[in-house]
C-alpha cells in the first residue's frame, strides 16, 4: 500500500543514480561543430585570463615565462606585431633590452626574431643548466634560527635541480 520513499533528494538520484531512478544517459556530443566551439568559447571566457609574469633574463625563469606567454597567445587571432608589443609588457632588464631593437621592424616577423632571440640566450639548455648549477653554488647559508624555512626553501630548490635533471642532460654531466 505505501510505497516507502527514498531519503535520498531527488536531484541527487538524477545525478548521481540509485536503485529507484534509472540512470541517466551522457549528454550526446552535439552535431554541430559550431555550437561545440561556442560552448569551449563560454567554459574559456569563465576562466580568468593568463597573465605572464616578468621576465627578467633569470633562465630558471624563462621555461614558466615562456609557456605562459604562449598560453596567453592560444587561440587569438593576433598579428605578429601585436604579439611583439605585448610580449615586451613582460620583460625588463636583460630580456627587454635583447629584443628592444625589433620594436622598429614594422612586420609580422619580429616576433618570431624576438622569440628566437629570447630562446637562444636566456632559454637554451645550457644556459638554463648553468643558471641551476649559480645558483645551487651562491645558495645562501641556511641560519637555524629561521624555523626550518631556509632549509625548506634550499629542499625545494633541489628537488627543481632533481626535476630538471631528468630534462636536461646538461645536468647529468
Amino acid at each position: 500500500r505505501y510505497k516507502r520513499r527514498s531519503s535520498t533528494p531527488s536531484y541527487h538520484r538524477q545525478e548521481y543514480g540509485d536503485a529507484e531512478s534509472p540512470p541517466r544517459s551522457p549528454t550526446p556530443a552535439s552535431e554541430n561543430p559550431s555550437i561545440d566551439a561556442l560552448v569551449r568559447g563560454m567554459a574559456r571566457a569563465r576562466l580568468p585570463g593568463i597573465e605572464p609574469t616578468v621576465f627578467d633574463g633569470n633562465a630558471l625563469n624563462y621555461p614558466r615565462w615562456k609557456t605562459q606567454v604562449q598560453l596567453m597567445f592560444k587561440g587569438q587571432d593576433l598579428s605578429g606585431q601585436e604579439k611583439l608589443h605585448l610580449v615586451q609588457r613582460y620583460l625588463s632588464g636583460p630580456a627587454k633590452d635583447a629584443i628592444l631593437g625589433l620594436t622598429l621592424i614594422p612586420s609580422d616577423s619580429a616576433y618570431r626574431k624576438a622569440m628566437d632571440i629570447l630562446h637562444n640566450r636566456f632559454g637554451n639548455s645550457t644556459t638554463i643548466a648553468q643558471a641551476f648549477r649559480s645558483r645551487l653554488h651562491t645558495w645562501d647559508r641556511i641560519d637555524r634560527r629561521d624555523g626550518n624555512q631556509g632549509l625548506r626553501k634550499f629542499a625545494d630548490f633541489v628537488v627543481q635541480c632533481t626535476l630538471a635533471q631528468e630534462e636536461l642532460q646538461e645536468l647529468t654531466t
